[in-house]
Formats: C-alpha cells, structure tokens, sequence
C-alpha cells in the first residue's frame, strides 16, 4: 500500500469547512469560520494548486490546446449524500464531521489561496480534502472533485489523493465511488472509542461504529488514518489510553491525536463558561498523549533485534501529528486548552524520556552501575526537549541510574555489537539495548 504519511511527499490540503457535515460537534466552530472567512475551494482552484506545485508545468500544453475533457459542474453540496447512512446507525442533529481542528494551510480567504500550495518539485504530491464530511457531499459534487483529480493523476500531476469523512458515512457505495476515481487514503474522524464520550461530545455514532468503519475501509484496500481526541468531556486518562489501543489495532497505517482545545462560540465554550468542562493544561496534555502513545507502541516492546544487524523494523502505524496546527485562529478563537507550538515535540520528548528512564533503571539493576546513554544526532533535540523539558523528565525517572548527559553519536545502528535487543520502537525511534548501555536511533524511512 501507498505511505500514508504526509512526509512522504507534498501534500495540498484543501479545506471544506463544514460541508457535508450532518450536524455540529460541542467542540466545532467550522460553522462560525466558514461564515467568517473561509470559502469552499473550486475546482479550478484544486486544478491550479497542483500545477503551481509542479514548476516544471506551470501550465499544461494540453490546458492551452483545450484536448482535455470539460470540467463538470456538480452539485452545491448542500444536500448529504444518501451513502452516508448505509451503516445503519442514525445519524444526530447535533453532531458534525471529521477533519476536526484539521491544518487550514490551503483554505485560503476571500479570491486568494494559501501560497502553501506551492510545492517542491520533484517530489510525489497528494491532494488531501479535509475540513468537512467528503463522503456525505452530494454525489455530483465528490464527481466534479475527484474527477478533476483523476485528470491530474493522467497528466502525472498527481500521485495520490485522500479524503477525512465520518465512520458512519462509508457505506459501500461511498468506498465503491472513491475506489472509482483512485482515492488512496481514507482518514476517519473517529474521535473516541467509548460511547459515553461519543454521545458527551454529540458525534451521534457508537463505537462498535467506528470499529466496523476502520475495518471495512482497511479491508477495501485503502490507506485508513485515524483522528482520535483527548479530553474531550466525560473522558478520563483510561478511556483516551483505550481508545488509542483499539486505534493502533485498528489497521490503521497512520494516527493524528488532537487533544482538546476550547474555542470561543462553541457548545463546549458555553460548557466550559459554566463550569461543567474543565479544559486541559499543557502539561496534562504532554503526561496524557505520552501514555496513549506508549499503549499505541506497546506492540514493538521486547522484540529482539537480529544480532549481526539491528536495523530497526518499521511500525505498522506513523504518527502524524499530535495538536493542532499553530494558524492565524489561535489568536482570536482561542480560549482555553493545550494548545502550544510545539505541542508534538513535547509528547514524543516525554515519551522518549519515559520509555529510555525505565529502561536505564532496569539495566542499572541488572548491571549494578550507571547506563551510558548513546543518541543520534538526529534525534538529541528530541531527548533534550523543548526548554529541556525531555531531559529534565529523563533525570526524574532514572536518576542515578543513567550516565548524563547523553552523548552523541554518529554511524548506523546496524554496526552495534552483540547482543543486542530492541526495546522500544515508535515510527520515529527505537530504543535498543547494546551491551551494558542503551542506544537511540531514528527510524529510517525507505
């Protein structure tokens, strides 16, 4: 299968705000943003992004020769396709779709597109329609959008193309017309795997729903992403750790986990006005997502490593982001919450700093002396942390147990000496045991 992962190439986001979407969640505001700013994108726009990202064809011949098809018109998308309700479950008023708290980075405001559009050269580009519920667009409408994609993708403008809807709109038909037009990748908004807190946020779906819905798009040969939430009212620590298990489980080949954030005008601004949510601070947020993230790495533990070369294995599923993406919003919508820069960076810090510190205090005991502590360049800023953050967290749990500071390394790991043993694996590092002392090397991308 394709590498869902963004960093695999230029991905152009294009953001639907609110549309197709069958309700509003409590922690929405794309209602309020949509009316305020943000335009849907058109087709021409779609059509213009991908060439600017391609600066060897800035304009195709064949656009000048007026050889390719008519563009379609479509429908508004105002209606809600029919496909969205093939599952069975009945879908809440009050509830709203997927792409929550996406990146707006190709939204574009007025008769301008974001200049992030712009690509790279030489690298594969993908087309992402996030923001609204694609799949319960209007048939017509998904046509005119993807048809004008698979046009792209003969002209060789276009490698890929994903789409974020809701896991109760991906009924047959709706995967049976992606499918037609060559879609790659699927990203589910699902949020939360425990129905009270499903029900608490107004998504209007269950979670034997969401489960069947991961299974069906990874079973139809699609990429799936998953979006799951923390703190979102009435979830505790167990539950977002739950729900990030059965994400991991799921077939997902990748993950995005946006903790919570209050912004102004929402149901969940009221809730938290009058007491009844109490919103997140940073470092909750950093102590919560690294425990999701150890329940979602769980599977790469103790795995040993072959012992003449230690090539750390790639993990069946990428984190692809972790908060929101700092944009112009945060400033004025912005209410309460973890939000921070650098939110990401603080979680796999911590993570790191948690799975290297437990894993020096059992060495130690084991050796009777301080664990030397080997890291790649690439990958001292990540212990360090920001502000330090990870290393002062490492020193909390190991102690004297680690030989500090960590002293950088350079060449590859599969040179180690034996024995060695793989201890922790994410899709950004391992931690492995070489001799009497640990080691931390990035994982490589193919």
């Amino acid at each position: 299968m394709a590498n869902p992962d963004p960093r695999a190439g230029k991905v152009l986001p294009f953001f639907f705000p609110n549309q197709g979407c069958p309700g509003r969640c409590v922690y929405c505001d794309q209602w309020q943003t949509a009316a305020a700013a943000i335009r849907m994108p058109s087709v021409e726009d779609v059509r213009r992004c991908v060439e600017e990202a391609n600066p060897a064809t800035p304009s195709s011949p064949l656009d000048k020769l007026g050889v390719l098809p008519p563009k379609g018109g479509g429908e508004t998308g105002d209606q809600l396709s029919t496909s969205c309700r093939e599952t069975g479950d009945q879908l809440s008023t009050s509830c709203r779709g997927t792409g929550d708290q996406l990146s707006t980075s190709c939204r574009g405001t007025g008769d301008e597109l974001s200049t992030s559009c712009r690509g790279t050269g030489g690298t594969e580009i993908e087309a992402a329609f996030f923001g609204g519920t694609f799949t319960a667009l209007a048939e017509g409408t998904q046509r005119t959008f993807l048809e004008e994609t698979r046009r792209l993708r003969e002209r060789g403008l276009l490698a890929r193309v994903r789409v974020s809807t809701r896991p109760d709109c991906v009924g047959p038909a709706a995967l049976g017309l992606l499918r037609e037009y060559g879609v790659s990748t699927i990203e589910l908004g699902i949020q939360s795997f425990d129905d009270e807190v499903l029900a608490a946020a107004g998504r209007g779906y269950s979670a034997r729903t969401a489960r069947d819905a991961c299974e069906r798009v990874a079973a139809s040969g699609f990429d799936l992403v998953v979006q799951i939430m923390a703190f979102l009212p009435g979830a505790a620590e167990e539950s977002d750790i739950r729900s990030a298990g059965i994400a991991a489980s799921s077939g997902a080949a990748g993950l995005r986990i946006f903790p919570t954030v209050v912004l102004r005008g929402t149901e969940l601004h009221r809730m938290w006005e009058r007491g009844r949510y109490v919103a997140a601070t940073v470092e909750e947020a950093v102590d919560r997502v690294a425990r999701m993230l150890e329940e979602v790495y769980t599977g790469s533990s103790c795995t040993p490593a072959p012992p003449a070369c230690a090539e750390p294995r790639r993990f069946p599923i990428d984190l692809l982001r972790i908060g929101l993406q700092d944009g112009e919003w945060a400033g004025s919508a912005l209410v309460a919450g973890p939000h921070h820069p650098a939110l990401g960076e603080l979680c796999l810090a911590r993570l790191l700093a948690r799975q290297l510190g437990e894993a020096a205090v059992e060495l130690s005991r084991e050796t009777g002396a301080p664990v030397p502590i080997s890291v790649s360049p690439r990958l001292v800023s990540l212990l360090a942390g920001h502000g330090r953050a990870g290393e002062k967290a490492l020193a909390e749990i190991a102690g004297n147990s680690v030989a500090l500071p960590p002293i950088p390394i350079t060449g590859r790991i599969c040179c180690v000496d034996p024995p060695s043993r793989l201890l922790f694996q994410t899709s950004r590092f391992v931690i492995i045991r070489a001799g009497n002392g640990l080691r931390v090397e990035p994982v490589r991308r193919s």
